[in-house]
């Protein structure tokens, strides 16, 4: 069984990476294709389980005809997922998973609407259980500070007052529903990240477009233990996503940059927390970068980018890629071949690390194989 796996993992990483034997850095691990699914235009994934089923949802927003395209909920029956579910909402854009006691949800973003549905489990299925007011939301992000819950909404556009300078929310849990605790300024936000440092509670939002220019300021705010109080701005160009994660203990966030109102060919930017702040760590050049995922396979650090547009071939078709943490900085060991990637998602089940790579459009169908990666043996 383990034989097999290796030849795969060489073949594939060679055709990845072109004539030649790959470096012997990128045969260990390797991420090898496991699963192909079908999507129309995949957005987003989300992993969860609920007594002991594992479940991974794939948000599908639209089909090149209609955003009435359902987003679909997959089973794992012990070798590979099956579609078991349809979510009770078309033309997603996003999902977040959180859980709240016993309780499990699903939000749920649209791409042009002026609500965020909220999706509870219940006998085996999600029905809504609330709907949160706010226009053309992209993202959503669960926080649990203390004993408290809150859900983080970033709004992108406000199609009445035909701005993108619109007020993100956040929300509080009051035991039965969200409610409106705090307003954020924003920029056309995109996502959201939240991560915690010495046991403060950082939000991280990536601004995107001003209604002028996509070379903006993206935030951080800090929890001051009232509110979430502006901590850090940080010059960013169509930013798309926040990724935080640790090396050694040290806290790293990535910034997926699109656009710099020239080109999407620009560098995505790893920052460094210094104790006080975050400063700049490394550059990686991308291609209309859309996500980051980082994941850790056996103490080792990966740190994938799903690249979403060439400029230079004016090209949906481009590589996605995979960096590893070398000791002192990441260098890239693999290359995949992608179709307008939108999302990564890292996941586990018992000790089997994977990658999901939510494929978009190849510049003629929206309807494209998404592919689920398992990291390869040492």
């Amino acid at each position: 069984m383990n034989r097999p796996r290796v030849l795969l993992a060489v073949l594939v990483l060679s055709l990845f990476q072109g004539c030649g034997r790959p470096p012997a850095s990128a045969i260990a691990p390797a991420f090898v294709p496991y699963q192909y699914v079908w999507t129309n235009h995949a957005t987003d994934w989300e992993f969860f389980n609920v007594q002991n089923n594992i479940y991974l949802a794939v948000a599908n927003w639209f089909d090149g005809k209609s955003h009435d395209v359902d987003s679909v909920i997959y089973d794992w029956d012990g070798k590979q997922f099956n579609e078991a579910l349809k979510l009770p909402v078309q033309g997603v854009n996003g999902l977040h998973g959180f859980q709240i006691n016993e309780d499990r949800y699903l939000a749920a973003t649209y791409y042009e609407s002026t609500y965020v549905s909220l999706l509870k489990w219940r006998e085996g299925r999600f029905v809504e259980s609330q709907q949160l007011t706010l226009p053309y939301a992209r993202d959503t992000q669960e926080l649990s500070i203390g004993a408290r819950h809150f859900l983080a909404v970033a709004s992108h556009y406000d199609p009445a007052k035909k701005t993108y300078a619109v007020d993100s929310k956040i929300y509080e849990w009051n035991g039965e529903t969200f409610v409106e605790y705090q307003s954020l300024p924003t920029q056309g936000a995109m996502r959201l990240e939240s991560f915690v440092i010495a046991g403060e509670t950082y939000l991280a939002i990536a601004n995107n477009f001003n209604g002028t220019s996509h070379n903006v300021d993206s935030r951080i705010y800090k929890w001051d233990g009232h509110a979430f109080a502006e901590f850090q701005s940080i010059r960013t160009h169509a930013a798309v996503e926040w990724k935080a994660f640790e090396v050694g203990g040290v806290k790293y966030l990535a910034i997926a940059n699109n656009y710099d109102d020239h080109t999407h060919n620009v560098d995505s930017v790893i920052y460094r927390w210094t104790g006080a702040s975050f400063s700049e760590f490394q550059r990686i050049p991308t291609l209309g970068a859309a996500s980051w995922e980082a994941v850790s396979v056996k103490g080792q650090i990966f740190l994938a980018v799903a690249n979403h547009y060439d400029s230079n071939t004016s090209s949906y078709n481009t590589n996605s890629a995979i960096y590893k943490w070398t000791g002192a900085a990441f260098g890239l060991i693999q290359s995949v071949p992608s179709h307008c990637a939108t999302r990564w998602k890292q996941f586990q089940i018992g000790d089997r690390v994977f990658l999901a790579l939510a494929n978009a459009y190849d510049g003629a169908s929206y309807r494209q194989q998404s592919i689920i990666f398992e990291a390869g043996p040492n």
